[in-house]
């Protein structure tokens, strides 16, 4: 045999395997959204705005402590005044987005790798657990990430009009991609032979800045005014006298929102895919790193928080999700990274970190995650509840309850009262009694919080409810629950 044709096969071998975790992993998306799992709370605070509001009052701050990107919201206004609010069209445009880059970051990868580096870091990308799960959920980081992606390419194409382009427009449409343009525009600037090149790129970049700094203030700064989000995302912001912090959260970030878990072999393989980036081309590393450096000074002068750690048997949401959009470049570089391992380890390494999540991705396509199955719950309400009854929402149902009530149609003759989020027992009491009157009969709904599960605060409300009563029926799905007491 030749030498070109081992290599032909080599490269053949290659580019089928690249391609075969492509389609998996557009499969894993289109499939996890066409399972169309019910709305969670945050997902339907979110919706709520966008179908409540006109395109105008999205430029508003929004309600329920929502942020995303105006361009998203639009978006996503104009597909349900085309196609229906259900929840198959508002997760149309993440899933979508989520497909594509999948297939737009093969072509990402293939510029700066080859042989088992290439399938290492497609792999990684296309099971990453995360951006499959967020490709059928109501929120913009699908939208981030395929931004991430664009630009990125369009830059290492040298297509440096397209970059900008994308960059202003994609900056009103996704935050966190502004992080990615600037980087990739200075990473340009930086390595250009050509004065008209920098002085396009330079003016591109004062365009990018100006067009951010719109939308930060018309979005962004509203969040601000959110006393929970401060709360939720301060742990997230990087801090300037704790060291430990940063390889604290760099580890963090391997799993959620890297979705690797031998997280210790994933931060090696990417400390070293740097090394290995850096002294292949300087111009081709500032364009995958610069974006991340450009957050991380964002997190450090508190205005973009990073990565909130999260217990490891938290199902959802990501910690990460914030800077999900620099999950692609990761791959990128622990792809890079695979390169300096001896023939034979560096398949054993790979199937090691890919592996589980094709596994993870495998028995999600059997059973397909849920974790707050509240529709059901409702339908039941609407099946079961007689005219008078009270239903009972705790905290995290008033937002579902008030899309699927919309969807679906309310309960026939049933009064709604939403919990107050009263934290003790004897606070639930006197607002049952002070709320609920003489009612004959009550049912309690639970949404339970995926990172927290509220079961203790659960059962206190059932055992200020049942003092005077009894338990009748229940209605109970997965993280949902209904309860008649009477």
């Amino acid at each position: 045999m030749r030498v070109t044709d081992a290599v032909a096969q080599k490269t053949d071998w290659v580019s089928r395997a690249a391609w075969a975790l492509v389609a998996i992993g557009v499969v894993l998306r289109v499939a996890r959204w066409a399972w169309d799992r019910s709305i969670w709370w945050d997902e339907a605070a979110l919706a709520m705005n966008v179908l409540e509001r006109s395109f105008g009052e999205l430029a508003e701050p929004l309600r329920f402590a929502q942020t995303g990107g105006i361009g998203f919201l639009w978006i996503s206004k104009a597909m349900t005044l085309m196609f229906g609010e259900s929840t198959l069209c508002l997760r149309f445009v993440p899933m979508a987005a989520a497909a594509a880059s999948v297939v737009l970051f093969y072509f990402l990868a293939r510029r700066l790798l080859d042989g088992i580096s290439l399938v290492a870091a497609v792999g990684l990308f296309a099971l990453n657990p995360w951006l499959i799960a967020y490709a059928s959920e109501f929120k913009q980081y699908s939208i981030d990430v395929l931004l991430a992606v664009l630009v990125t390419w369009l830059a290492l194409r040298g297509d440096w009009r397209a970059t900008a382009v994308v960059g202003i427009v994609g900056a009103w449409v996704s935050l966190s991609s502004v992080f990615v343009s600037a980087g990739v525009t200075a990473a340009i600037i930086a390595h250009s032979k050509q004065r008209k090149v920098a002085v396009i790129s330079g003016v591109g970049l004062i365009a990018l800045a100006a067009s951010a700094a719109a939308h930060y203030l018309l979005t962004e700064l509203s969040a601000r005014a959110h006393v929970y989000l401060q709360r939720h995302w301060a742990s997230a912001f990087a801090p300037r006298d704790d060291l430990t912090w940063y390889g604290e959260r760099l580890l963090t970030a391997m799993r959620d929102p890297c979705g690797v878990m031998l997280t210790w072999v994933a931060l090696v393989m990417l400390l070293v895919g740097v090394a290995v980036l850096i002294r292949r081309s300087r111009e081709h590393a500032l364009v995958v790193l610069l974006p991340a450096a450009a957050a991380f000074v964002a997190a450090l002068a508190g205005v973009y928080p990073l990565v909130m750690r999260l217990p490891e048997e938290v199902v959802h949401p990501s910690g990460g999700r914030l800077v999900m959009f620099l999950v692609p470049l990761a791959c990128v570089v622990m792809g890079c990274g695979a390169v300096v391992l001896r023939r034979g380890l560096n398949v054993v390494i790979v199937l090691a970190l890919v592996g589980p999540m094709g596994w993870t991705g495998v028995a999600a396509l059997i059973e397909p995650p849920r974790f707050q199955e509240f529709r059901e719950v409702w339908r039941g309400l609407q099946s079961k509840a007689q005219p008078g009854d009270v239903v009972y929402l705790d905290q995290y149902a008033q937002s579902v309850r008030n899309y699927y009530e919309r969807v679906l149609g309310p309960v026939d003759g049933a009064e709604v009262v939403v919990c107050m989020n009263q934290r003790d027992e004897a606070g639930h009491a006197a607002q049952i009694a002070r709320e609920l009157g003489e009612a004959e009969r009550i049912w309690v709904t639970f949404t339970h919080h995926p990172t927290t599960r509220l079961k203790a605060q659960e059962a206190m409300v059932l055992r200020a409810l049942e003092r005077d009563g009894r338990r009748g029926d229940e209605i109970e799905f997965v993280g949902a629950r209904g309860v008649c007491v009477c």
